[in-house]
């Protein structure tokens, strides 16, 4: 049996066997679902569902989110602040404010005025400006791109794909896309010098009922796919705002079911 103990050493509650099971589980694999677990250990996965929230509640285990690798490989950033100042109540500021703006991976003083980390995000200039802005003591910051190779067990393969490998794996996940009764369209966007692939998914109102666009990426043979789900409605938003209209500038028609909905699509991309 595994004991919690509180300052005073005192069990204030205790795992059962199958509660540890179940940790155990999660340790292993954290993306494990309640009805995976439940067929493991056999029982209901109302069961799991119950004891997975009580040791939630009690701070054995936490809720997390998993951002795919193929994201991370655009988003994490290696960063350099070199300060003027080498005091710790000014590093220890600064590192406060970067926790609360940004999602900081890791940092470390590498010397008493230098502070090393890696930070998830998406523009670097913004980052570098605002700092700059709040703290006048820095006096230079560095900042590039960080390659992975392995993200929790999910191996990226930095490769160039041959234009026919390449072809052969969009195609194939565009037909895997359209047997799909909700699917009317799909907007295609691709970027060879970093083999990555952006579909627009446009379907029914009834089979989206988001306000927004909701994505998803996913890593086929070293190509990084990022699938988008949205309406014809979201899509005329995107339109009507310059963000928008640059974003969907790279976009071509690669399927649609009917020639309606075709003239109604291309007529929008017009405005891009």
């Amino acid at each position: 049996m595994i004991e919690k103990m509180d300052k005073g050493n005192k069990p204030i509650d205790i795992l059962s066997e199958r509660d540890w099971e179940l940790i155990k589980l999660l340790i292993l694999n954290p993306r494990l679902t309640n009805s995976q677990i439940s067929k493991i250990l056999g029982v209901s996965k109302q069961a799991i569902s119950k004891r997975r929230r009580k040791l939630e509640r009690e701070g054995f285990i936490r809720k997390y989110i998993f951002l795919s690798p193929a994201v991370c490989v655009d988003l994490i950033k290696y960063f350099r602040i070199v300060t003027k100042e080498s005091s710790y109540e000014v590093i220890n500021e600064m590192l406060k404010f970067m926790s609360f703006n940004w999602r900081i991976i890791l940092a470390w003083l590498s010397s008493e005025n230098v502070i090393e980390g890696i930070v998830m995000i998406k523009d670097s200039e913004s980052f570098r400006n605002v700092l700059c802005d709040e703290f006048p003591y820095i006096e230079k910051i560095d900042m590039k791109g960080v390659k992975l190779f392995k993200f929790l067990n999910e191996y990226i393969e930095i490769m160039e794909k041959s234009e026919e490998i390449f072809n052969k794996i969009v195609r194939e996940e565009i037909e895997k896309i359209i047997k799909r009764r909700s699917v009317y369209a799909i907007l295609l966007s691709i970027n060879r010098e970093k083999n990555i692939v952006n579909l627009l998914i446009l379907r029914e109102k009834r089979f989206h009922p988001y306000n927004d666009v909701i994505t998803h990426s996913k890593v086929i043979k070293g190509v990084s796919i990022r699938i988008h789900y949205a309406t014809y409605e979201l899509l005329m938003q995107y339109i009507r705002s310059k963000y928008g209209r640059l974003y969907l500038k790279n976009f071509q028609l690669a399927y649609v079911r009917s020639s309606r909905n075709e003239r109604r699509i291309r007529r929008l991309l017009k405005y891009t």
